[in-house]
């Protein structure tokens, strides 16, 4: 049972930097396509 636990918090905590991650890269890339949008309409 122990063994079960461990290896469901190893994978938790690799399923939340993975997620993280994910979601800091998709903000990072909706905000340079808002930016690149606004500079293209203002041109």
């Amino acid at each position: 049972m122990l063994f079960v636990s461990l290896i469901n918090i190893i994978f938790g905590t690799i399923y939340g930097i993975f997620a993280g991650s994910l979601s800091i890269i998709g903000l990072f890339v909706a905000t340079i396509f808002f930016w690149e949008k606004l500079a293209i309409n203002r041109l």
